[in-house]
């Protein structure tokens, strides 16, 4: 009996030394999707590496696709089962993913309350579902308004270097058109194609896209029409680029377009194609309020991951200060912790300005933004901004059509 005994011990520690063995050797694997530029895919490359380094029993496989690429296959994955464990997120698509049941509750034990409570407002309630934490903020966004120096010396102009001395709406128009006959330019001024640099300028004259409680359309104003009408104004006399000219992107960094509203991480780009001249940053032009929203990129568990506990440790690693700190930094991203400081390689003052751009955010467009009703009528909105910036419709015709999608999608 005793001998029975001590062959059944010896076969259990077998048992257990083999499984410990079998563990070791084939850590569980995570899938990551994620979207971006080789140089941003490098720069989480090497923090997956660092955390793998302390994490032996996970492997964390990168999967980069295109932009439009990545919006196609996701919903496919997700509704056959077959997403990948960790997904990267936009603002304004987090909710809608969230409504899918597509994403996994992030909050304690995996997230705390302190961690939650350094989010900035904006992309805390972007992220929350229901009461449910869904995605982790991993950078912050907001519009950048660029200009090239020579062009502005040339035209003797001074951009503002503080909220106080922003340009009115007014002030930005007669600069740009001050800009472009100096530099002898085609535009003075591209200002952008998509909602998030478009809508500003009707948020900042007091009009929304949806009611407070966001259950119905609110653009059909004279708030609204009265920004539209000033983009259509910008466009029509040849101040502003067309949202349609395929090339007005491509101006800037070549040298023949004065100002371009973009977004702080172009210049991670700036810093390759850009070298025959210098440029700097300035406030977005002000009217009742500062008006620019927040964007940013969030990180997602799937709610079907069969590694919640593991996928879940990897994004709240991912996404602490101290983490991303350094792919931020290398990206000119802002940080989405309230209160982080970063030291940029470069262009620290265009980015403490950016920063300070951010601070003055409207959290109304922000969260508009993030319904999840948003991309149903978005397409059809930004297609008739473009008609009535170029002139085809009137400001008044536009805005009836977008509230009648926007009624529709939210039914």
């Amino acid at each position: 009996m005793h001998r029975k005994h001590v062959v059944g011990l010896l076969t259990a520690i077998v048992v257990l030394l083999f499984m410990s063995f079998a563990t070791h050797a084939a850590p569980i694997e995570l899938r990551f999707l994620w979207w971006e530029t080789p140089q941003r895919v490098e720069s989480i490359q090497r923090l997956i590496d660092e955390y793998e380094k302390t994490h032996p029993n996970v492997k964390i496989t990168l999967e980069s696709i295109p932009w439009d690429e990545y919006w196609q296959k996701l919903p496919v994955m997700i509704a056959g089962g077959r997403a990948p464990d960790i997904m990267f997120m936009v603002s304004g698509n987090v909710q809608r993913y969230a409504e899918m049941n597509a994403l996994l509750d992030l909050r304690e034990p995996f997230v705390s309350q302190e961690v939650i409570d350094e989010m900035y407002p904006p992309h805390r309630e972007m992220v929350t579902y229901e009461g449910k934490i869904t995605a982790m903020p991993f950078t912050l966004t907001t519009v950048t308004p660029f200009y090239n120096k020579d062009h502005a010396a040339a035209a003797g102009i001074e951009p503002p270097t503080t909220p106080e001395e922003a340009w009115t709406w007014e002030e930005f128009k007669s600069a740009a058109a001050k800009m472009k006959q100096a530099a002898g330019t085609p535009y003075g001024v591209n200002l952008g194609t998509r909602d998030f640099w478009l809508l500003p300028y009707i948020y900042q004259n007091g009009g929304a896209v949806l009611n407070e409680d966001r259950t119905a359309s609110a653009i059909n104003s004279p708030e609204a029409e009265e920004a539209l009408t000033f983009l259509q104004d910008l466009v029509v006399s040849g101040i502003a680029a067309s949202p349609v000219d395929q090339t007005a992107g491509d101006l800037f960094t070549a040298g023949l377009l004065p100002m371009n509203i973009g977004g702080h991480w172009d210049m991670a780009r700036f810093d390759t194609t850009i070298t025959d001249f210098d440029y700097g940053v300035t406030f977005f032009p002000q009217r009742k309020e500062a008006g620019p929203g927040l964007g940013g990129d969030f990180i997602a568990v799937y709610s079907r991951t069969p590694y919640p506990a593991e996928a879940a440790d990897f994004v709240v690693w991912l996404t602490s200060a101290e983490a991303n700190a350094q792919y931020i930094a290398e990206n000119y991203y802002l940080s989405p912790r309230q209160g982080a400081k970063v030291a940029y390689a470069s262009r620290q003052a265009e980015m403490d300005l950016a920063q300070k751009q951010a601070e003055m955010a409207s959290v109304r467009l922000t969260v508009d933004r993030a319904i999840p009703a948003w991309d149903k009528f978005l397409q059809v909105m930004q297609s008739e901004f473009h008609m009535v910036m170029i002139g085809d419709k009137s400001a008044a015709d536009g805005l009836k059509a977008i509230e009648t999608a926007i009624n529709k999608a939210l039914q």
